[in-house]
């Protein structure tokens, strides 16, 4: 008898493994940083919406970048910047709330331990570019985790 919750776990466990969101954390993201990792809540990233948490460890940055989809943050914990191309930096504490329209150019640096729920229309991706807004390897982008001196 115990072992029949043990297939309903199984099977959880298989299919969220099969997102390639968690895929990619555990065989060395391409899309973040080692000082980020996250956690697939709901949907499907890779083919669809989907809610993510995402934990991010003090002075990591996430370098300038674009999604296709627009993109929600809710701060659960911690504290960050987030800077805009054309826009002043927006500091976010736990409890705040942005939205980052599809396409639009982004950084995002934690200035503290950092745990945020990602809301994305469509499925994630994430384009790195340099100081001109020219899209770049994420090799390129992540081998470096300083800010970017000039903004795109």
């Amino acid at each position: 008898m115990y072992k029949l919750w043990a297939v309903p776990i199984l099977v959880f466990l298989i299919a969220v493994g099969d997102h390639p969101f968690v895929r990619a954390q555990s065989s060395g993201n391409p899309a973040l940083p080692s000082c980020g990792a996250g956690d697939v809540k709901d949907g499907n990233p890779g083919t669809g919406p989907s809610v993510i948490k995402i934990k991010f460890r003090p002075g990591c940055v996430i370098p300038w970048h674009w999604h296709t989809p627009n993109e929600r943050v809710v701060m659960i914990s911690g504290s960050a910047k987030a800077e805009m191309k054309g826009m002043a930096p927006v500091m976010l504490k736990q409890g705040d709330f942005i939205v980052l329209s599809a396409k639009q150019v982004h950084q995002f640096t934690a200035t503290t331990a950092v745990e945020i729920y990602d809301f994305s229309d469509s499925p994630f991706d994430i384009h790195y570019v340099d100081a001109t807004g020219k899209e770049i390897p994420y090799q390129d982008a992540l081998r470096s985790t300083q800010p970017a001196a000039t903004k795109p």
